[in-house]
């Protein structure tokens, strides 16, 4: 099982490593149009777009810079709010309230696509209703650790569209890849 998570994960990447394969020095000079100015980020994953799992995320958003490059990049810290539909059993549902820290890199300075790398910790419940329920209703109660990549396409400086990877310690959380929705103001 874990190899073909492997192998999604490598398909998944091996693209954007052949993308991101480029001489940087040479047109650092237009990165700087690509990273985000505004202080604030926030991403909506809705259930049209991603069946049975719906997701929330804000959080402030840095610019930073390598200087020996002058390579521009986003640093980000955001709170999170997920919920994903159990698959054994349609009565149940799974909840993570947690953060996430990471990277936003732009790839080419001509197309604003950054490479978005992630790592995060939330607190999840599964039971009838994670939110509300009470505490004798809880099935179960781990602590959720992620991993995640994926690329952030910046339309505008404001409107973000976001496709990731998700790799989690929790059974019970079964969705890996995501679609969002966000913006940064």
């Amino acid at each position: 099982m874990k190899k073909i998570y492997l192998t999604r994960a490598l398909s998944f990447f091996l693209p954007v490593l052949i993308f991101l394969h480029t001489d940087v020095k040479a047109k650092t000079s237009s990165f700087d149009d690509v990273v985000l100015k505004n202080k604030r980020i926030m991403y909506y994953t809705p259930h049209i777009l991603n069946p049975k799992y719906f997701g929330f995320e804000f959080g402030f958003v840095t610019d930073k810079k390598i200087e020996s490059w002058n390579f521009p990049y986003n640093a980000f810290a955001k709170i999170l709010l997920a919920e994903d539909f159990y698959k054994y059993d349609p009565n149940l549902r799974a909840g993570a309230l947690g953060f996430k820290l990471g990277l936003m890199i732009p790839t080419q300075p001509w197309i604003p696509i950054s490479l978005e790398l992630a790592i995060g910790y939330a607190k999840t419940s599964l039971q009838k209703d994670p939110w509300l329920g009470e505490d004798e209703d809880r099935l179960q109660n781990k602590d959720l650790f992620m991993a995640e990549g994926g690329l952030v396409w910046i339309y505008n400086q404001k409107l973000l569209f976001r496709l990731n990877y998700q790799y989690n310690n929790v059974d019970y959380f079964v969705r890996k890849v995501f679609f969002s929705i966000g913006s940064n103001f």
